[in-house]
């Protein structure tokens, strides 16, 4: 940008102070609404990928089937396979809270095998006792920490009414089928993201009546077995509707799941910055349209007067506001050219020019149409508004004297 538009443009920032400022209040509030929804995506689908992670822990592979789950005798049967170092057997039970949107998800977990394959999910006695007997006892649950920080929350119900927390006095109502029952709330899982509990297994499979079922087997690989191995090994032992995936395939699952998550966030981020855009362009349009001085320098600065007009012919005809034009002619303008000479005729021009800029409004525009002829154009007005104002521009151009030596012209 040269120096008299960056001129040109500083000063009508400083003079239009609150016009410039909303304007740049909406640059801000687009860009920053853009970036929040962006932030937003970014931290869900790590949340995402932290429960993942949480729950698969150093599994190599995991042994899924139906909703229903399948019978716990594969675990024995897996257990003993020489490509398999580890395995850890998981029910996952999605509880509903009553009355409630929420719900928890409950993983019942053999305690004296979990820390090899998963240690994330390894839970903590409250105040440090004794896990064995903390985990053993029946309808005993550990919860993550954003479990009991959102459960210890008011929550509301489904009609949207406020209700008070799920955990009151460590203790909390679930409800799974048609089962409901109490769980005691008795220590943490440090090492799990998301609304999370966990459970011993037998006490889960005890309390949601799934004994003999599980849902998920984690297998940790022998030292030198490959996940393609163990699954051309491992596969034939598996019952019809069981099948062997590995971790990354199940957060493909999930990332196709949150797929649509994750456009519409996309399209809001989008949808924010476009609405950021419109109202920059619009502020600036609607300031470039009052700008009349502007115009005129620019116009000094090599932009074609047809130019300026086009453009605010356009304004006016794309947001429907009626514009007038209102032609002016110099009588005996001619004649002056004979008696002075071309000097004094275009000194005149200039004089009528500059009067007639300093009566018209700042949106308004004066162009020299041709020869002894102007024009003016005054956008967003009727006929019978601009035939007073440009009377008066017609009486004051018509009084005006420019003096050429000693004689008035």
């Amino acid at each position: 940008m040269s120096v008299p538009l960056r001129r040109i443009f500083l000063a009508s920032l400083l003079r239009r102070r609150l016009a410039s400022a909303l304007s740049l209040l909406a640059i801000a509030l687009g860009v920053a609404l853009g970036l929040a929804v962006h932030l937003i995506h970014g931290a869900a689908l790590d949340e995402f990928g932290r429960g993942m992670r949480a729950v698969a822990g150093k599994a190599d592979l995991q042994v899924v089937g139906p909703r229903d789950g399948f019978d716990e005798a594969l675990f024995a049967t897996l257990a003993r396979r020489p490509e398999v170092a580890a395995a850890s057997p998981v029910l996952e039970i999605e509880a509903r809270l009553p009355g409630r949107e929420e719900s928890l998800r409950i993983l019942g977990v053999d305690l004296f095998r979990v820390l090899r394959v998963q240690p994330g999910l390894m839970p903590l006695a409250e105040g440090g006792g004794d896990l064995r007997f903390a985990a053993l006892r029946p309808g005993v649950v550990f919860l993550s920490d954003d479990a009991r920080q959102r459960l210890s929350a008011p929550g509301r119900s489904m009609e949207g009414e406020v209700l008070p927390p799920a955990l009151v006095d460590a203790r909390i109502a679930v409800q799974s089928g048609v089962r409901s029952l109490v769980l005691e709330a008795s220590g943490r899982v440090a090492g799990a993201g998301g609304v999370l509990g966990v459970m011993d297994l037998g006490a889960a499979q005890q309390a949601f009546a799934r004994i003999g079922v599980l849902s998920r087997i984690d297998l940790r690989l022998a030292e030198g077995v490959s996940p393609a191995a163990a699954q051309a090994a491992l596969s034939a032992l598996l019952p019809p509707g069981i099948a062997l995936r590995t971790p990354e395939a199940a957060a493909g699952e999930l990332g196709s799941l949150s797929r649509a998550y994750r456009v519409n966030l996309t399209m809001l981020a989008a949808i924010a910055l476009l609405t950021g855009g419109f109202l920059v362009f619009s502020t600036q349009l609607l300031s470039v349209a009052r700008r009349r001085r502007e115009f005129a320098l620019l116009r000094a600065l090599g932009l074609v007067r047809a130019e300026l007009m086009d453009q605010e012919h356009q304004r006016c005809v794309r947001s429907g506001q009626t514009f007038c034009l209102v032609k002016l002619d110099i009588d005996g303008f001619k004649r002056v050219n004979d008696a002075h000479g071309q000097a004094i005729g275009d000194a005149v021009l200039r004089a009528l020019a500059q009067e007639a800029l300093r009566h018209v409004r700042g949106s308004d525009l004066v162009g020299r149409w041709s020869g002894e002829e102007f024009v003016v154009m005054l956008p967003d007005t009727r006929a019978v508004l601009a035939r007073a104002p440009m009377e008066r521009l017609v009486q004051r151009l018509a009084a005006l004297r420019i003096l050429h030596g000693a004689e008035a012209v």
